[in-house]
């Protein structure tokens, strides 16, 4: 088998679909010895903010001078941006070397018992936690993919869980209340760690609160202990300042724009201050400062004024309007052109009553995975009046939406992390 072969193995793993549990991913991490017991992990849960959260963490860490260890899911455009040491992604001959070993795994594991056979993001987890015990990795973050108590990567102890938020989200795999939900969600917090959470739900922070008392820790709340103030918001960065338990820093500065991201912000400096590390006001910032995450509130180009974003549910399209209304407050465009798709699961109706009164024109695809038929969101575009137009191929779909941009407007390209890996732009480019 060659390189690409290794790769088509892996994503043939796709066709179990999801399937939670933690017998799979035992089953390979056994055999390979239990690499996620050589490191310590920070693992952050919650329904957004997760993989920003866990990004500026990583950032810090290496400030720190500390071997860091970053999963995150999903990708948009190559599988190696879910598993980086020291901010680079797994390289080509790492990652064959990975599947290569790990196939042969599972291989046998297959023929023994089929139902042991892993799920696509299984594999990809066996895959990063051998990949860091490798590396000797001091930590490693480590982002949950879907819910927490069952999700593949819960079978690490970490020293600290962080819970960014929850609301309701995958009802058919996680409960249809938000208390399930967030149960779900608390089954990273283990003995002996600490939980932080950045949720102001008294629902969520009853079920977390007890969680944690259950195992006997103690939890942070974020919207207790940390303030931002002194706000500034541009299209290059965001700058504020941020008090945590008392700790002022100021001047943070901070390429990933948005609202929503000082929470983040602050929910990543005081899960590291739980860490015990002296607290280095001048490391944090620039661990801050260097945090980057394709596809979040993403300016891709300026002439005209371009942004993606990997907008998936209700709640946070209520943190883009914000966002966009602020940048309309402060003339930052004249009109918008929106261009949307969203995966099959998401509420549309909810989605669609945040943001399609702020469009001027509406552009609807989808991603060719997982993807929302286009016939759904058209019929709220006719509800709330706005021109549309409909393109099955989101390329397609992005060009036109392209030319009817004028200069002093804004394409605001949001929906599925899936549908933008689909579009032909450079994430890595800065403008």
């Amino acid at each position: 088998m060659k390189g690409k072969d290794y790769l088509n193995y892996l994503f043939s793993a796709h066709k179990l679909g999801t399937v939670l549990g933690l017998e799979r991913v035992n089953a390979v991490l056994k055999k390979l010895n239990n690499p996620q017991n050589s490191f310590k992990s920070i693992h952050i849960a919650g329904t957004n903010g997760k993989g920003s959260t866990s990004t500026i963490i990583s950032q810090i860490l290496q400030e720190y001078g500390f071997n860091t260890g970053l999963y995150i899911s999903p990708h948009i455009k190559r599988f190696s941006e879910r598993i980086k040491l020291n901010s680079f992604d797994i390289n080509d001959k790492e990652l064959i070397f990975e599947i290569k070993k790990i196939k042969k795994i599972t291989d046998k594991l297959k023929k023994k018992d089929s139902s042991l056979f892993p799920t696509f993001f299984e594999f990809s987890v066996a895959i990063a936690y051998d990949f860091f015990a490798r590396k000797k990795v001091d930590f490693a973050v480590i982002e949950t993919g879907l819910g927490g108590r069952l999700d593949a990567t819960n079978v690490i102890k970490p020293e600290i869980a962080v819970i960014t938020n929850v609301s309701i989200e995958h009802t058919e795999y996680l409960g249809n209340t938000v208390e399930l939900i967030a149960e779900e969600k608390a089954g990273i917090i283990k003995p002996d760690s600490i939980v932080v959470t950045a949720s102001k739900d008294k629902k969520v922070l009853k079920v977390i609160k007890e969680k944690a008392s259950k195992e006997n820790v103690p939890v942070f709340e974020v919207q207790k202990l940390c303030k931002t103030s002194n706000h500034l918001f541009s299209l290059i960065k965001q700058k504020f300042d941020l008090e945590v338990e008392g700790e002022k820093i100021k001047g943070i500065e901070t390429s990933l724009l948005g609202e929503f991201q000082p929470i983040n912000i602050a929910t990543a400096v005081l899960a590291v201050k739980k860490l015990k590390l002296k607290f280095d006001k001048k490391k944090i910032k620039e661990g801050i400062k260097k945090a980057f995450i394709p596809g979040r509130f993403q300016v891709i180009q300026r002439k005209p004024l371009t942004i993606f974003d990997a907008g998936h549910n209700s709640d946070c399209f209520k943190e883009i309007k914000k966002t966009l209304l602020l940048m309309k407050k402060k003339k930052m465009f004249d009109k918008m052109i929106l261009l949307i798709a969203l995966s099959s699961d998401k509420d549309a109706e909810k989605i669609s009553e945040l943001i399609f009164p702020l469009a001027d024109k509406i552009v609807i695809t989808r991603a060719n995975y997982r993807g929302m038929d286009i016939e759904k969101l058209v019929s709220f575009a006719e509800k709330h009046e706005k021109p549309f137009i409909g393109f099955h191929d989101s390329q397609e779909a992005f060009d036109f939406a392209l030319t009817r941009t004028e200069e002093k407007d804004l394409l605001f390209v949001v929906g599925s992390i899936f549908f933008l890996g689909e579009i032909n732009v450079d994430f890595y480019k800065h403008v």
